[in-house]
């Protein structure tokens, strides 16, 4: 099992220990900042892992953090009971495009391309969440009533992702060609303070290995190395296995002082990966199998963790004779179980977040009806 452990602490060096502060791992540095390690399978036993690490400073003091716990899967490739539940479904928000502050707007298609829809969602709080609308070059906030809390201007028509920091802001990505280069802007947002400003800009981004890089990317927040982390596509012809490298997570931005961009390590990501007639999910070396018989073809429209480890799925199912089907699905990590509730959704061209968790029981999810459209989906 990888282990990456963010300090900025000049260590003299980190061992992973359990809860018993038996040895699990030694790691090495990998950068000034970053360091890893490899729990090999012998370690790791029935029930949640613990974990913490054990940092040797160089005057022989130690620093312990705090516990983990990580869910231990009963097998490797194990396939998961599929439960269908009923969800309590709440519309937050369901009305024409307008580009009146507060409400969500659109750019209609020109000859034969394609419309601007709000491409992203994210959530605020628990009982509130914010949109991206590069129509109307603004920050949409709603609470769960539908009633909008905040309008934010943007100084430019972010397109791409939206992140939640944890701490009521937010960022929001855009990636755009520029005199046939790619330009890559980087807003933080802060709705309370009705405010937004560029805090990373690159022309022209290039990224080695990489001739360009998707422009609805979809990013990962990490609190404790202030890091968000990107997963990088594959490199040349895709291919549909159980291969881990598939999906591997690059540092992409580091949100200090100054903001600077990676990679300078990369770690595995938790993922989906699709089979003839099977999807699962992929996390380093381990994975478990979501299958339905009746489904030829997958695609996963979204994918969250909540704060406890709990995994939300978006997932179309699709088959020559029965057409496409949309599924939410909840899975725990460590139990065989999934809770799994159908639905419909419209969403808009280059949609690039559109599941939020609101917590282990809820998500909000963005796509389009008459105009935009926001719903809660609460799971018993």
């Amino acid at each position: 099992m990888p282990v990456v452990v963010a300090t900025d602490v000049d260590a003299e060096g980190i061992t992973v220990v359990d809860s018993n502060s038996g040895v699990l791992a030694e790691m090495a540095r990998a950068t000034q900042q970053f360091w890893t390690a490899t729990i090999p399978g012998s370690a790791i036993t029935d029930g949640p892992l613990e974990l913490s690490a054990l940092v040797r400073m160089a005057d022989g003091s130690e620093i312990r953090s705090s516990l983990i716990a990580v869910p231990i899967l009963p097998s490797n490739g194990m396939q998961l009971e599929l439960r269908q539940v009923q969800a309590t479904t709440t519309v937050v928000y369901d009305r024409p495009w307008s580009n009146a502050p507060g409400e969500l707007s659109w750019i209609a298609p020109a000859n034969e391309g394609i419309s601007t829809t709000p491409p992203a969602i994210a959530a605020v709080s628990d009982h509130e969440v914010a949109v991206l609308d590069p129509a109307s070059s603004r920050l949409n906030c709603f609470d769960l009533s539908g009633a909008s809390t905040c309008s934010v201007p943007l100084p430019l028509g972010a397109s791409g992702d939206l992140v939640s920091l944890g701490d009521g802001t937010l960022l929001a990505t855009d990636l755009r060609r520029t005199a046939g280069q790619q330009d890559f802007t980087v807003l933080r947002i802060d709705p309370r303070a009705v405010s937004a400003s560029t805090i990373y800009h690159e022309f022209p981004m290039s990224v080695p290995g990489y001739p360009s890089i998707a422009q609805n990317l979809q990013f990962t927040w990490d609190a404790a190395s202030r890091t968000v982390w990107v997963g990088l596509p594959e490199q040349g012809t895709p291919t549909r296995t159980l291969d881990p490298t598939l999906y591997p997570y690059a540092d992409a931005l580091h949100l200090d002082a100054t903001v600077t961009r990676g990679p300078t390590i990369q770690r595995h990501a938790l993922g989906p990966t699709i089979q003839p007639g099977a999807i699962g999910i992929i996390d380093g070396d381990v994975w478990i199998r979501l299958h339905q018989e009746a489904a030829t073809n997958y695609s996963v429209a979204g994918l969250e963790t909540t704060r406890s480890g709990v995994i939300w799925m978006v997932i179309d199912a699709g088959s020559a004779n029965a057409g496409t089907s949309h599924e939410l699905v909840r899975w725990r990590p460590g139990t065989t179980t999934a809770d799994v509730f159908p639905f419909e959704f419209r969403p808009g061209e280059l949609s690039t977040r559109l599941l939020t968790v609101l917590d282990d029981h809820s998500v909000a999810f963005l796509d389009t009806n008459i105009g935009g459209r926001i719903r809660v989906f609460t799971l018993p």
